[in-house]
């Protein structure tokens, strides 16, 4: 059984709170799932500020990192890097201390997308399959505001 599940078993655990929230408190506005690439040590930041807290776990910078949302800021290209290096940050801030969620978010939400079910199924397994897969260092994911 994974360590995660046997922690649970017995702690309490104390989650990370909300990434994008601090990276736009912190000036940065844009592709926040870019900033993996862009601004490594920002990622890295937050990720240590939480652990400090008190964090137990904390979710890798990845919610929005599929093709159609990156396509936006024109990163559509870099979903495997953007993910993969999503992953790296959390686990390498995490050590061997902390447990590592990884995120994925929706595709529709408040604005819906002109993506069909298959599309969106699709993207959502890239996503999953490069930084899940590639590292397999997570200790679970996160599957956020999901709905078709």
């Amino acid at each position: 059984m994974s360590r995660l599940l046997e922690r649970l078993k017995t702690d309490i655990l104390v989650a990370d709170g909300a990434m994008g929230t601090l990276l736009y408190a912190n000036g940065l506005d844009n592709c926040y799932e870019a900033y993996n690439l862009t601004h490594p040590d920002k990622i890295s930041a937050i990720h240590h500020a939480y652990l400090e807290a008190g964090a137990d776990t904390i979710q890798t910078n990845t919610y929005a990192a599929k093709r159609h949302r990156l396509k936006g800021y024109a990163y559509n290209d870099q979903v495997k890097e953007i993910n993969q290096a999503g992953v790296k940050i959390a686990r390498e801030a995490a050590g061997d201390d902390a447990f590592v969620l990884g995120t994925v978010g929706a595709l529709r939400g408040l604005k819906q997308c002109n993506l069909t079910l298959d599309e969106i199924i699709e993207e959502t397994l890239e996503q999953v399959g490069y930084s899940f897969l590639t590292f397999g260092h997570q200790s679970s994911a996160v599957m956020r505001t999901i709905s078709l």
